[in-house]
């Protein structure tokens, strides 16, 4: 996974504005397997 100064360096080769990365992002992590994340509201599903 990018951590978020890789989306945002990426975002800014792009000329993408930050909300569609971070839209992207959560799109991205909504499609893989649930991970606990430091202070993420992440739910798991068995």
């Amino acid at each position: 996974m990018m951590t978020a100064q890789e989306l945002k360096a990426l975002a800014k080769s792009f000329q993408i504005p930050i909300i569609t990365v971070g839209a992207l992002a959560g799109f991205a992590r909504s499609l893989l397997p649930k991970k606990d994340v430091a202070g993420g509201l992440t739910v798991k599903i068995k």
